[in-house]
């Protein structure tokens, strides 16, 4: 239902800004890389919940949606950290990041409902 639909999606955004403020403390106990395998555990274990129990159990939807939202919210922050230990970040490579962020943003739509008939008609 559109209920159900606004409460999820709710859920996802209130992980993802959670997530986003947890980080700012998490970051000063652990590296980059061992909280970028965190972040994509907790996102791969919330899309594997997803695409396994979510059609037959509202709560595993929301608790999927969850940590995805949790899992997604540090990624790109960190991920530049990380970039950060092994490179000089410039101002081309920012630049980089954000043209790249940016263009990602921008093309998944496309590419992922593009060829659904539903939003084609």
């Amino acid at each position: 239902s559109t209920s159900t639909a606004n409460y999820v999606t709710t859920t996802f955004w209130a992980a993802f800004a959670i997530g986003r403020f947890a980080a700012i403390f998490i970051a000063n106990f652990f590296s980059p890389t061992l909280m970028l395998y965190f972040n994509l555990g907790l996102t791969i274990l919330g899309a594997l919940i997803l695409c396994v129990a979510a059609q037959t159990s509202l709560t595993l939807l929301y608790v999927g949606s969850a940590f995805v939202g949790f899992g997604m919210a540090p990624t790109f922050a960190t991920g530049f950290l990380w970039t950060e230990m092994h490179l000089v970040v410039t101002n081309r490579i920012s630049a980089v990041f954000s043209m790249g962020s940016s263009m990602g943003e921008m093309l998944f739509p496309a590419v992922s409902v593009g060829h659904d008939n539903e939003y084609n008609e």
